[in-house]
């Protein structure tokens, strides 16, 4: 099996992000709480436990959150776009058809971060505003990766393909 060097890195979240979402999904898990739970079943059974449970969630989702990144890596024959620690992209050299820089707006373009899909983009694996890497592949597929360092990216990836 080949060495993987790695081409470029970036944070999915950002602090903000994370405490937005975070804040937002304990606050309306606190709502359902208060509003059905608790009035229903004051302080019972299970849902003596519900509340810290939620906290607790809502905290290890914001951490996992703030601490993934997209990483592009490459060998002598695929590319392999890496994402939130489990999920990877792979695309083989020899399918890449042109590579631009794209600007992407997360929220227009793809309804947020993460893995999206979009008609004008195609497979996106979004960490946010910003330019963005536009694979087109031979087979008209599109995978758009929000990464940094775009310039010298296509330098490398375009030279992999001369080979």
């Amino acid at each position: 099996m080949e060495k993987q060097q790695q081409i470029s890195n970036r944070k999915i979240g950002t602090l903000n992000n994370t405490l937005l979402i975070g804040s937002a999904l304990l606050i309306v898990y606190i709502l359902v709480y208060f509003k059905y739970y608790h009035t229903n079943y004051p302080l019972h059974g299970i849902y003596t436990y519900l509340l810290p449970f939620i906290i607790i969630s809502v905290s290890f989702i914001s951490i996992l959150f703030l601490t993934s990144t997209i990483q592009l890596t490459y060998n002598a024959n695929k590319i392999v776009v890496k994402y939130f620690y489990l999920f990877q992209k792979k695309i083989d050299l020899n399918d890449i058809d042109t590579i631009d820089m794209v600007y992407i707006d997360a929220l227009s373009d793809f309804l947020g971060i993460g893995y999206r899909i979009s008609d004008k983009y195609g497979i996106g694996i979004i960490a946010g505003d910003g330019n963005a890497l536009l694979f087109k592949l031979k087979n008209n597929k599109k995978i758009t990766v929000s990464i940094e360092n775009i310039p010298n990216i296509i330098e490398k990836i375009e030279f992999l393909i001369k080979k």
